[in-house]
C-alpha cells in the first residue's frame, strides 16, 4: 500500500468510526429518555409495574416504595450521596417545586426525579440538590 492509499484508508476509517458513534449516540438518545443500557456487567433490572388501582382515590394514595422495589445498590448510593429524605423539612423546598421533579412519569403523589436514573420520589421530599422550578 503506497503513502497516498494508506492515508485514503485512515481517512475512510476514521469517519466511519465517527459515524458509528454518532449513530450509536444517537439510538441512545432516542430511547425514550432512558440512560444507555450498560454492555457488561448484570442486566437492569425492570421497572416496578404500576399499581393496579380499582377507585381514582386509591391513586392519590400510592406508596412510592411501590416503584422502588427494584433499586440497585447504585441507585440506592445516588439517593443517600444526594440527601435524599422522604419528608422535606422545609416548607418550601420539596420535589414538587423542584426544577428536577417530573409528576407525569408515576401515579399518585409520586414522581420521577431527572437525577435519579430509577424509582420514584414523593412529591414532599427533598434532596441536597434541590433548585427552584422555573417558570
Amino acid at each position: 500500500m503506497n503513502d497516498n492509499g494508506r492515508r485514503q484508508f485512515i481517512a475512510k476509517f476514521g469517519l466511519l468510526s465517527l459515524s458509528a458513534l454518532s449513530a450509536t449516540t444517537l439510538l441512545q438518545a432516542c430511547a425514550n429518555g432512558d440512560a444507555p443500557a450498560e454492555t457488561k456487567g448484570s442486566p437492569k433490572p425492570a421497572p416496578a409495574p404500576a399499581p393496579a388501582a380499582a377507585e381514582e382515590e386509591l391513586v392519590e394514595n400510592i406508596d412510592c416504595s411501590t416503584y422502588n422495589q427494584n433499586l440497585t445498590e447504585t441507585d440506592l448510593k445516588t439517593r443517600e450521596s444526594l440527601g435524599y429524605i422522604e419528608q422535606s423539612e422545609k416548607a418550601d423546598q420539596n420535589c414538587t417545586n423542584c426544577r428536577f421533579y417530573n409528576p407525569a412519569k408515576f401515579k399518585g403523589d409520586c414522581g420521577a426525579c431527572q437525577l435519579f436514573a430509577n424509582g420514584a420520589v414523593a412529591s414532599g421530599a427533598w434532596c441536597k440538590t434541590w433548585a427552584v422550578k422555573e417558570a
